[in-house]
Parts: C-alpha cells; structure tokens; sequence
C-alpha cells in the first residue's frame, strides 16, 4: 500500500511508445527514502522490463509483470496481429465478486457507460492520451488453493485458456498464434487481505497502427477464486483492436 503521509502518493506514468520512453511505476513505501520502482521500457526487441530490490521485498503480487511484459512485448512484435491497433474498443460485466471485495478501474474519457467497478463500454482512437485510476480491495486472505483463469478467443475461432494456483507456484502458459511461452512466479500464499489506494495511469497511444488495419477481437473471461472455490472476482471481456 502507499505510505500515509500526506505529500505521497502512488504514481503509474506510461508515456508514448518510442525509443527512449520508459513507463514508471513509483509506490512510495512506509520508509521515507525508499521506493518501489518498476520500469517497463519502449517497445523494442531487445527491451527488458525490471523490478527494483524495493518492489520484490514490500509488493511480492507484482514479481510476475515484468516476465508477462517481457514475453508479451516479444510476441506482438513477431506478429504485428496481436499489437496495439488503430483503434481499441472495449467492454466488460464483472459476473460475479467477493462481498468483502472491490475493483474500480475508471478513465478521464472515452467510455460512454458506467457502473460500481468504474468505466464501461470505452473506445480510444490510435493517438489518444488515456488517463484514469485504478484500485480495489481484497477483503479475505488468498490461500494455497486459490486459482487465476483465464479462458479467451481471439477472432472467434483461437483459443487461449489456463488455470494457475494464484499464489506459491509459478503460472505457465503458451500464448497462441506466436507459440510464445510464458512462465512467471506468482506472490507467495497467503496473499493478505489488503486495500489497493486509486493508483493514476496515463498513457499516449503512439500514432500509427501495427496491424494495418487488421481486425482483432478477443473475447472470453478473467477470474480469481479462494481455496474455497468461491469467486474473488470474475469478469467477461470483449475487446476489439483495429
């Protein structure tokens, strides 16, 4: 969580795509000369994603971004159909949540609807700064046994779908068409019950598009569930990138 005192606060700044941005995630911690910093560089094949010593030791639920970075940066540069598009337009319905939980994800513009977890129904043209925040609540523990799944198709006929434990063991998976393999540590178990502060993001979508025009759809659903089974939260998406 963010530290407490009144001049902190937590920070995501994602600046455009180019050869020497560097998107920074700045998590002041409880110590006043310490921070957690994960750098998440330009698109580029030889770019990495790094996580400072800070990060692993006060947020351990953020070990596996830069590895899914890493690989997904790869694998939309292998094939431009799984990259960013001219247009990206998108909606989700959260299904079903924990009543001790909550998520909220809201952008500054582009979406025409709104509901208890934030935006909905939201389209950004290619070349749009998009701002907004995003935080939550996890109100129970996430014990050994919990899961995290995702079950999508992209354009309707490819199908990617796994399960991991959501805590003490590493999440694998091959993400299709490019057959990149994907392999990260999730936090360890319990991942304690805690409240996420409204985390401010930006970002400027570069001005041209990879895909030429080509269509992309994905969708599918998103869920964590506790060792009981029981859903933490489950969403279905549907996502168009052009």
């Amino acid at each position: 969580m963010c530290d407490l005192s009144a001049r902190s606060q937590c920070k995501l700044s994602v600046p455009a795509l180019s050869a020497s941005s560097q998107c920074q995630l700045s998590v002041p911690t409880l110590s006043a000369s310490s921070q957690c910093q994960l750098s998440v560089p330009a698109l580029s094949a030889s770019s990495q994603c790094q996580l400072n010593s800070q990060c692993q030791l006060s947020y351990p639920w953020l070990s596996h971004a830069c590895p899914l970075h890493n690989a997904l940066t790869r694998a939309s540069l292998r094939s431009p159909a799984l990259a960013l598009g001219s247009g990206i337009q998108f909606s989700r319905t959260v299904t079903s949540i924990a009543s001790d939980s909550d998520f909220q994800l809201k952008f500054d513009a582009g979406c025409t609807s709104s509901d208890d977890y934030g935006s909905n129904d939201c389209s950004f043209a290619w070349g749009d700064d998009i701002s907004g925040s995003v935080g939550g609540d996890l109100g129970h523990d996430l014990e050994e046994g919990s899961t995290f799944s995702v079950d999508v198709k992209v354009d309707k006929l490819v199908s990617w779908k796994f399960s991991c434990a959501a805590c003490g063991a590493n999440c694998t998976t091959t993400i299709p068409v490019v057959g990149e393999d994907v392999n990260f540590a999730m936090p360890d178990c319990p991942v304690p019950a805690t409240a996420v502060p409204a985390t401010v993001f930006e970002q400027l979508l570069p001005a041209d598009s990879p895909t030429k025009g080509v269509k992309v759809t994905v969708s599918g659903t998103v869920g964590v569930k506790d060792s009981k089974g029981a859903d933490v939260i489950a969403l279905k998406i549907d996502a168009t990138v052009q």
